[in-house]
């Protein structure tokens, strides 16, 4: 669908117009309701709404904390840091790991830190923690622009404008900003509707298709998983050593 398309299926479904149902209200509600849906969409494991993303690496002696980005939703697969020791030095990417930092036992003051960590895959990690991650490394001495690289999952761009007959919502609408899957556009569409007819002084009552909608959504979500079918499945068998646990050693 097209958002023009998405409305006026919302529109045809409810029995309103542009007056009855301004472009503002279905935005209010349309927004709120993708987002909802698309964090389910997530659990089917198929790395949907992945959104790799760099910032500027910064010296340690100017901070260590990095906060998510805004659109981030609350999952990432990796991080990967470019921990150059100085701005002449080649470049040093390497995938940095998590740690939780009540496994170490050192003060969180930069000469501890430095002391701990270093600048390579196996001495340099990560922290989460209010909302940011933490660099715990040995000393960054300069910059590094486009260092911190996260492999995210974002929230799909919000619609903006209800006149746009052109691109269809599943189209990326710029490279740091994700589409909806177009599999996800009908049951979206009629979650507002539900929601729209639930919203008014008298509510509206559901037609059959809208009260099934959960069934309609989960055949949506399983569309979207095994997007590789040429996945290979390797399967255990026990050994012959008389263990039955299944594992060969």
């Amino acid at each position: 669908m097209t958002q023009k398309g998405w409305i006026d299926y919302i529109r045809f479904k409810t029995r309103t117009s542009s007056t009855t149902f301004p472009d503002a209200e279905a935005l209010a509600i349309g927004n709120p309701i993708k987002d909802r849906l698309c964090i389910k969409v997530l659990k089917v494991n198929e790395d949907y709404f992945g959104m790799p993303q760099t910032t500027d690496l910064l010296a340690t002696d100017t901070t260590r904390e990095y906060p998510f980005p805004i659109e981030f939703i609350n999952q990432m697969k990796r991080i990967e840091a470019n921990l150059k020791k100085d701005s002449d030095s080649d470049d040093n990417w390497v995938v940095i790991n998590e740690v939780d930092m009540n496994f170490h036992k050192h003060t969180s003051d930069e000469t501890s830190i430095q002391a701990t960590y270093g600048l390579d895959e196996d001495s340099a990690f990560f922290e989460i923690f209010r909302g940011s991650i933490w660099i715990l490394s040995g000393e960054i001495e300069d910059d590094v622009t486009a260092g911190l690289k996260l492999w995210s999952f974002d929230y799909p761009a919000n619609i903006t404008d209800l006149s746009d007959d052109d691109d269809d919502m599943s189209v990326d609408p710029s490279t740091t900003t994700l589409g909806v899957p177009r599999a996800l556009h009908l049951p979206w569409a009629d979650a507002v509707v539900i929601a729209y007819k639930e919203s008014r002084d008298k509510p509206i009552p559901l037609s059959q298709y809208e009260q099934n909608w959960d069934a309609h959504f989960l055949d949506a979500l399983d569309t979207l998983r095994n997007t590789n079918l040429d996945r290979a499945v390797t399967v255990g068998v026990p050994s012959e050593s008389g263990s039955d646990d299944g594992y060969e050693n």
